[in-house]
């Protein structure tokens, strides 16, 4: 429970003044009393009740899948595209009736799956998503977050669920500031590990500029752009209900973001202190009048 007019208590700095200075009776406690609670009702007590229905959120938010070369490495089996995938997939079987909308990006998105509840054709599409077709390197994270800002246009808070492996970027105070400015909270599920692996891609092992194998690394520099947004942080886990923490967390801040005026669970119980205040005056009253019916006799 909760007050909506909090500067309405200053008015029970009434009573001990009065307490102070004058002597009490019967009668006035009991008025004291009634207005006590009449100051209470005019505070507006509302209670909230914790039981809010995903419904009643209408969440949404984007995943965004890596697609370049890098996600072919096989430190993780059998490859981070096909991990992520599936990770994917297990997000998508925790949802329900959230909006989604599925991006693919290297060095510049692309919309696979707009924005949908149809789970069915969402995970049927996820299963049939190839990398073979994507040759391009790097990734490009800046654009990625604006094609999110403007999927989400309509939203006041945006939610992001990036799938990669970090990329190359060592600095994301560019993505960060763009991200705050358009209230996009970032949650990265980074794959990898610190170790690496070569990249493969049509049967050659990818090579840089001198000739040397690239090994693709995680790279966890991109923890900032989670941390500085208020998104979470994961690395890659066995586990099956490793992304409910992200999803849990979405869906606690969409909650604390609604405003309290807005909220269809709030209900007003001004008239029950209302009530015990004209019952505890009409005590002062009946007190009142019985005292002067003795005084008359």
């Amino acid at each position: 429970m909760t007050f909506l007019n909090y500067e309405y208590f200053f008015l029970l700095l009434i009573i001990p003044l009065y307490f102070i200075k004058f002597k009490t009776t019967k009668e006035i406690t009991f008025l004291f009393i009634s207005f006590t609670f009449m100051v209470v009702s005019l505070a507006r007590p509302v209670f909230y009740s914790n039981l809010i229905s995903k419904d009643k959120l209408n969440l949404e938010f984007v995943l965004a899948l890596d697609l370049s070369k890098s996600m072919l490495a096989q430190d993780i089996k059998p490859n981070r595209f096909e991990f992520s995938k599936e990770k994917v997939e297990d997000l998508i079987s925790k949802l329900d009736n959230e909006k989604v909308s599925l991006l693919g990006f290297s060095n510049q998105p692309y919309m696979i799956i707009p924005s949908t509840n149809n789970y069915e054709v969402f995970t049927y599409l996820i299963n049939n998503l190839s990398i073979d077709d994507i040759n391009k390197n790097g990734t490009d994270y800046f654009e990625i977050l604006k094609s999110t800002n403007e999927i989400l246009k309509h939203k006041t808070r945006k939610f992001l669920i990036l799938f990669t492996d970090g990329g190359d970027n060592s600095d994301f105070q560019k993505e960060i500031a763009f991200a705050n400015e358009n209230n996009i909270e970032v949650s990265v599920y980074n794959i990898g590990t610190n170790k690496g692996s070569p990249i493969r891609f049509n049967d050659e092992l990818v090579k840089d500029l001198d000739g040397n194998i690239v090994v693709s690394k995680l790279n966890t520099s991109i923890k900032s752009l989670s941390d500085k947004t208020n998104g979470i942080y994961m690395e890659q886990s066995l586990t099956r209900d490793d992304l409910t923490r992200i999803l849990d967390n979405i869906s606690n801040r969409a909650i604390k973001d609604l405003k309290e005026d807005s909220l269809e669970n709030k209900y007003e119980i001004f008239y029950i202190p209302l009530l015990i205040s004209f019952i505890f005056f009409m005590l002062a009253r009946f007190d009142g009048i019985k005292r002067l019916d003795w005084s008359l006799k």
